[in-house]
Order: C-alpha cells, then sequence, then structure tokens
C-alpha cells in the first residue's frame, strides 16, 4: 500500500472536521501551527472523565490517525534514507570501477608494451562494451558462449584431507582465540552459497624444531595443501571457486563416475585469483574461479597456498594457561563452491568503433581465453579486427596459435607474410569482434582480459 504522508492525512482530517461547527477552534489552532511545529500536548484518556461516548472515540481516533501519521512518516525517512545510501553505493561502486579501469591500462602498458616495443597503448575493453544476443556476460571482463540454461546443482562433501587441519584454531590475534569468536572448520560454508561464511583449512609450521607438536605445528616449510572431494546429485561439468585468496593455487581436477576410482583430468598448477598471470599464461580467465571438466558426478579438487600470514599461534595447555609459540600459519581460504549443469549456443560479441579522432599504424588483440582440455576440436572462438570498414580475421598476439596476428599501415611496398595484414592507409577505425561457440551444446570456452594493442598515433598525417 503507497506511504500518505503526515501533512496529506492532516489535512484529510481535517476537512472532514469542518464539517463540524464544534471544532472550528481547533481547526483554526492547528492551521496556524507550521508543518514542522508539533502541538504542544499529548492527548490522554481519563477514566473518571465527563467526556461522552462520542467525544472518547473521537479522541482515540485521533490518536490513532497521529500514530499512523507518525508510523508513515518513519517509513518515508527510512525509505529516503535507503534510497541515499543505494544511490551513494553505487556511485562509490562506479569511481571505484573507473579508477581501476585506469589502473588497469597502465598495467597493461607498462606490462604488454614491455614485452612488445611495437605497441605504444593498450586499451582494456570490458564485456559491456560489447553488443551481443543474450546473457553471456561472466563478469566485467569475461565472456562466453550464449547459456541456454545454467542449473545450479546440490552436492554433498564427501571428504576434505591434506596436510593440515579444518578452521583456524590456535589464532591467537588481539589476546582471543579467533576461533571463539568465528569459527571456520564447518564445511558447510563451502556450500551454503553465503559470501559472508568462510572455510579456512590451515598447517602450522615453524623453524624452531622445539616448537614443534605431533600433529598441530610442523617442523618445515611445506605449503599447505586441502583435498576436497564432492557428490553431486546428478551430473556436471562446470564449479565456481570463490575466495578471497589471491595466492590461492589449484593443482588438481580429478573425475569419477563410481566415487571409488578417480582419473586424474588436469595436474598442473592455475593461480586462479592472481589477474597478474594473464600476461605469462594466458590459458585461463583468472578471477573468475571457473574451472570446467568432463561431465561426471563425483568431483575431487586439490588446492594449496604457500603464503605465511601474520597470525599469532598460541598454544592452551591442560591447567588452562595460554602460551604463544613461534609459528606460522598458511591458509586456504573458501567462501564457496558451486556446481553447474550447462547448455550454451553460438554468440557474437561486437564494439563500436573503439579510436575516436585519432588514427595508428598498427593493432593487434590481446586476450586470455579458457578451452578445456577436454575439448576435442577445434575453432569455438573466431577473432576479428574490422579495421577501416573491412573485416580481418586474426589469431590474438599471445596465442600459441599460429596465423595472422596483426593489423598495421606500411606505407612503401611490401609483401604480406604469415603475421601480419598490411594496408595502404592509417588505421582510423576498429572494431573488435569475437564469436564463441560451445562444445556439444552444453559447455562453452571463455575469453577474458580483452586488450586492443595499438601502435603509435599518426595524428593527423591520414594517408
Amino acid at each position: 500500500m503507497e506511504l500518505e504522508s503526515v501533512k496529506y492525512i492532516r489535512d484529510r482530517y481535517l476537512s472532514l472536521l469542518s464539517n463540524d461547527e464544534n471544532y472550528n477552534n481547533v481547526i483554526e489552532i492547528i492551521n496556524k501551527k507550521s508543518d514542522s511545529e508539533p502541538l504542544s500536548y499529548i492527548k490522554e484518556l481519563d477514566a473518571e472523565s465527563d467526556l461522552t461516548h462520542e467525544e472518547e472515540q473521537r479522541q482515540l481516533s485521533e490518536i490513532l490517525l497521529d500514530m499512523h501519521s507518525i508510523n508513515n512518516g518513519v517509513k518515508e525517512l527510512k525509505d529516503i534514507v535507503v534510497d541515499s545510501l543505494n544511490s551513494l553505493d553505487t556511485s562509490l561502486q562506479n569511481i571505484f570501477l573507473n579508477i581501476n579501469k585506469q589502473i588497469e591500462q597502465v598495467e597493461d602498458v607498462n606490462t604488454i608494451c614491455g614485452l612488445d616495443s611495437a605497441y605504444s597503448s593498450v586499451l582494456p575493453i570490458y564485456a559491456s562494451d560489447f553488443q551481443y544476443i543474450g546473457s553471456a556476460e561472466v563478469d566485467k571482463k569475461t565472456i562466453s558462449a550464449s547459456p541456454v540454461k545454467i542449473n545450479e546443482i546440490d552436492y554433498d562433501i564427501i571428504s576434505i584431507g591434506g596436510n593440515g587441519y579444518s578452521g583456524n584454531a590456535f589464532v591467537y590475534n588481539n589476546e582471543t582465540f579467533e576461533n571463539e569468536d568465528e569459527d571456520k572448520s564447518d564445511p558447510i560454508y563451502i556450500m551454503d552459497s553465503n559470501d559472508l561464511t568462510v572455510y579456512e583449512y590451515s598447517r602450522l609450521c615453524t623453524h624452531e624444531k622445539q616448537e614443534s607438536i605431533s600433529g598441530i605445528i610442523n617442523f618445515d616449510d611445506k605449503e599447505v595443501e586441502c583435498i576436497i572431494t564432492m557428490s553431486a546429485k546428478q551430473k556436471v561439468c562446470q564449479a565456481e571457486i570463490s575466495s578471497d585468496d589471491q595466492d590461492l593455487i589449484l593443482k588438481k581436477i580429478e573425475i569419477s563416475d563410481d566415487g571409488m576410482v578417480f582419473t586424474t583430468y588436469l595436474d598442473r598448477n592455475i593461480r586462479i585469483n592472481d589477474t597478474n598471470e594473464c600476461y605469462t599464461n594466458p590459458d585461463y580467465i583468472y578471477g573468475t574461479g571457473i574451472i570446467c571438466f568432463p561431465y561426471t558426478k563425483f568431483v575431487r579438487i586439490t588446492l594449496s597456498n604457500n603464503t605465511v600470514l601474520n597470525d599469532v599461534i598460541a598454544i592452551e595447555d591442560d591447567d588452562g594457561k595460554i602460551k604463544k609459540v613461534n609459528a606460522y600459519r598458511k591458509k586456504i581460504s573458501i567462501k564457496n563452491i558451486r556446481l553447474f549443469d550447462t547448455e550454451y549456443e553460438e554468440n557474437t560479441f561486437i564494439t563500436d568503433n573503439i579510436l575516436q579522432d585519432s588514427s595508428v599504424d598498427k593493432v593487434a588483440l590481446f586476450v586470455s581465453e579458457y578451452i578445456p582440455d577436454h575439448f576435442t576440436d577445434t575453432g569455438f572462438i573466431d577473432y576479428s579486427l574490422i579495421v577501416n570498414g573491412h573485416e580481418y580475421k586474426i589469431f590474438p598476439v599471445n596465442s600459441s596459435n599460429s596465423g595472422k596476428t596483426i593489423v598495421k599501415f606500411k606505407d612503401i611496398e611490401v609483401e604480406e607474410n604469415e603475421y601480419s595484414y598490411l594496408l595502404k592507409e592509417t588505421i582510423k577505425t576498429v572494431k573488435v569482434k569475437i564469436t564463441i561457440r560451445p562444445f556439444n551444446k552444453k559447455e562453452t570456452p571463455f575469453v577474458s582480459n580483452i586488450k586492443l594493442c595499438m601502435g603509435k598515433n599518426t595524428g593527423n598525417i591520414y594517408v
């Protein structure tokens, strides 16, 4: 029901009273009050008063009216505050997004142009810069084939193992054990789809042998390693690992149809959250946490982390005394793991003209792409640059595929070579076009961290 303002309720009530001559003086007094100035008294009903039943009913009505007015006024104020906070939050998000874009562009120029001096500027291209059909935006930087369905599938955790222990026990910060305020040992936190809850797996290490405690503090400096085995309610082909750990490493993916015999699908280290990896290892979509595998009911993943934390470590002895020890912790932190059954169809993405009032002598694409190992065919992703109105099929400049990667201007007669298209005019307009096709109509490759690499600005010298 739409809220009514205090002024509107008051005016409507006075309108009703205006028909009763006994209340003309009251109406005159109230009308002289400002909207912001309250009456200086509160009505009270006295059980021994001489008021008639009609007068008591009227006063009760006025009290209820006042309460209703106050309630609506508070609700209106709450809505104003909520709207203001939401507007502020949106504005801050946009500010931070623009700042991050500028930071990313500087990092791209320093890194990509440092790797290849042929390019003098780099422009990040985001999912929102493309025109496409459907909802193929995975995150701000990542696109996929167009999803027909993405069903999240329930699962059970069969086991959690490794070389440490579940939770954050023995962490003694601010003179209290951390797990007494927030215990992070429950595996349910991995499955609850709640970003406010976190599961941790820890390993304690020390460089001093006398500080080691069997089964608790290890006399070594090994990374913490955690193995999680999951059983899905139906077959799945995709998982999403949500974690704030920048240094989290995915070491292995194993799959099984019966939960007894597992086959190793992936056996290499991927720093899934380290977006700086995209410059040297472009075969994963860093920052998404997405992993793919052949359809299966049982999935086992091995995670690790070798970062040393600044936690204070303490042990409570049998007498209840707390002793701080010279040890340190390494941890794996997981907000959620989600499993999916998917279906996709082909999608094409195209930008508007990226160059504005300028021209350059060469352009190329730099991308990260994730084509899962079990995709048996080729040709899942096509890249094109539409330069000066003409379309040129290319490969990313950081791709391992052989083929043309650059479109560039040459003012002298030179034969085309195997890695570049040569133009007799400077590059005045550029559009990026990407087509992504699914595997078996069920699974998709992904493209992320898309950058347009540009050569020197040719200024106003158009050829």
